[in-house]
């Protein structure tokens, strides 16, 4: 009698747990990543607004970093390894490095957007923006990535659609 391994795809629960724990995580190495950099950047630096951008593109790198390193050749976030899921290419090879920064790139992409679609209708309105509206872009940029899957064939959110990988369980 032969035994086929069939492959799943991560649980929707599965999923937000990961997204949860490494959510915790991103933070805890920005703080970390800020905290090791605010004294150097401090003494180099005189302008208050240079100083957060450098510190946000400091914290942005180590989060590339981070992901990249941990999607590629095989390995895995420690979230990933809690609940019991890999990242693996559509083929079912492991994940390049390219692949990985794609997968990154593409789930930052529309935090980062709704980031600077705030920043610039502040600074048209020479005002903050209400709570609500604050709200919305942040909904929208967490939503839209996973509401590609409803329409994606294979179900797959925008971040594994276009970087060509998949969110598997274990076995």
């Amino acid at each position: 009698m032969n035994h086929y391994l069939k492959i799943q795809t991560a649980s929707v629960g599965q999923r937000l747990g990961i997204i949860i724990y490494e959510s915790m995580l991103a933070i805890a190495l920005c703080v970390f990543v800020t905290l090791l950099t605010v004294i150097p950047i401090q003494k180099l630096i005189s302008s208050p607004s240079t100083r957060i951008y450098l510190t946000q593109a400091i914290n942005l790198f180590a989060l590339f970093t981070y992901f990249t390193w941990s999607w590629s050749h095989g390995r895995r976030t420690l979230p990933m390894k809690t609940w019991k899921t890999h990242l693996a290419s559509i083929n079912g090879l492991t994940v390049s490095t390219s692949q990985a920064f794609i997968r990154c790139l593409i789930i930052l992409a529309p935090w980062m957007m709704a980031l600077l679609t705030i920043h610039i209708l502040e600074l048209k309105s020479s005002a903050p923006l209400s709570p609500i509206t604050r709200t919305t872009w942040a909904i929208t940029a967490l939503v839209f990535p996973w509401a590609w899957a409803i329409f994606h064939p294979k179900k797959l959110p925008l971040h594994d659609a276009c970087s060509g990988t998949q969110l598997l369980r274990d076995f």
